[in-house]
């Protein structure tokens, strides 16, 4: 079996700048919907803060009510008491036999749950990060920050590319 009439498709990233207001522990989404195959940069995902909102955090991921939906699935808990760029994070601690991410800001669509507190032998230092692919049914981007915020303003800044749906071509 082969493609008929195959043709090189250019994934140009594209940049999505999304403003942010503090909604004290309130799901909300942010107005982007992540298309079926459209991958995510893990690297590109991080938080304008604007407004500071002392001893607050925020969440970001994919509308917990659709199925496979995580609330915090990008950015968990990022602080927004600081002005400026604010980019995820890990914290790597050295255990009994290797070191092993004892704390992150990276959601579980980023960084799998698996490296998450590890500490046996063979564990590798650096964490295994992956991009996200959209699969069509979690897809809605949604924030939350923490309860009790009261005065967070910001923008979420990533960037993102599509990939073609290759069920759609012609296969002879």
């Amino acid at each position: 079996m082969t493609l008929q009439n195959a043709s090189q498709v250019d994934c140009k990233w594209n940049y999505e700048f999304l403003n942010l207001a503090f909604n004290d522990n309130v799901e909300t989404e942010v107005g982007f919907v992540l298309p079926k195959y459209a991958e995510i940069d893990y690297l590109s995902m991080m938080v304008f803060v604007k407004t500071i909102d002392a001893t607050e955090t925020i969440d970001v991921g994919l509308l917990s009510t659709e199925v496979g939906g995580d609330a915090n699935g990008f950015i968990t808990g990022l602080s927004i008491a600081t002005a400026g760029w604010i980019k995820p994070s890990n914290t790597l601690t050295q255990g009994t036999n290797a070191h092993y991410i004892s704390a992150t800001t990276f959601g579980v669509l980023f960084l799998p749950a698996a490296c998450l507190g590890a500490n046996v032998a063979e564990q590798n230092a650096a964490p295994l990060f992956i991009n996200h692919m959209g699969d069509g049914v979690a897809k809605t981007m949604t924030y939350t920050c923490s309860a009790g915020s009261d005065a967070f303003a910001g923008v979420l800044a990533f960037r993102w590319r599509q990939f073609p749906d290759p069920t759609f071509w012609r296969w002879v």
